[in-house]
């Protein structure tokens, strides 16, 4: 294990991401900042001070040809975890350090999926992409590693023996289901599955632009304004002092594989 300062996190995740965005560029492929790192962009022009953590959104359909030229192109200090053997198997792509987990060191690539018009419909594949995601982190972590409190370890370890008869294979072809059960295009919404009730117009994604990012360039939906204001309401209001500096002297630990 490894300990790392947030400074430390900060300089290798805006690598990697800035390598992902390079490459991205370079061959034409389809992503967007999103979520924290979208307001880390329109904020800061770079992560958010007091976070390390990088979210991208790239299209259900391009996710494969997304992980496969990343595999190729990245640098060889990091590597995709994707269902890999070695480490914790992601149930969406992380790139991480080379040598490291991905559970807390990483860049979040996010499987964008069509989201169903109707609300039941929304609520069924919400349930259903929550219900997998939990199972799937029962499956692959360690209960002692990743819980310090008790009860929390003995659920976990009861719901890996529940569900011990799954494979992997089988679960990650239930989470394929719930990305895939709507066709890209022909819904009015787009969302991450496995994050409930968080969903967005498809049409703010329809055209991007270009934004600085400390000393490179990352591409946004244009409609950046609209998905931050659903997001997080008067974004460029900060947070309290109080939980800035929570987070800005934390000690993170991170594990060898």
């Amino acid at each position: 294990m490894k300990k790392y300062t947030l400074s430390e996190l900060q300089a290798i995740t805006t690598d990697i991401t800035r390598e992902i965005a390079r490459i991205a560029e370079e061959e034409s492929l389809t992503y967007y900042a999103i979520y924290g790192t979208l307001l880390g962009t329109i904020r800061h022009k770079g992560p958010i001070p007091w976070d390390y953590d990088v979210d991208i959104y790239v299209p259900e359909k391009d996710i494969e040809l997304f992980v496969q030229t990343l595999e190729q192109k990245l640098p060889d200090k990091y590597w995709v975890n994707y269902r890999n053997a070695g480490g914790v198997p992601q149930k969406f792509p992380r790139v991480g350090l080379k040598g490291y987990e991905t559970e807390e060191l990483h860049v979040d690539i996010f499987r964008m999926a069509a989201i169903p018009n109707n609300e039941e419909e929304q609520r069924k594949l919400w349930k259903s992409g929550v219900f997998w995601s939990k199972i799937w982190k029962a499956k692959v972590i360690d209960p002692d590693y990743y819980y310090e409190d008790f009860k929390r370890r003995f659920s976990a370890k009861a719901v890996k023996m529940l569900f011990l008869p799954l494979s992997i294979n089988t679960i990650a072809k239930k989470m394929d289901e719930v990305c895939q059960r709507y066709s890209f295009g022909s819904t009015r919404y787009v969302g991450n599955p496995f994050f409930s009730g968080r969903k967005y117009p498809i049409e703010y994604f329809n055209n991007t632009v270009l934004m600085p990012y400390c000393d490179f360039m990352i591409r946004v939906p244009a409609e950046y304004d609209r998905i931050l204001r659903e997001t997080y309401g008067d974004y460029m209001k900060l947070p309290p002092e109080a939980e800035r500096t929570q987070m800005a002297n934390k000690e993170y630990i991170i594990r060898e594989i």
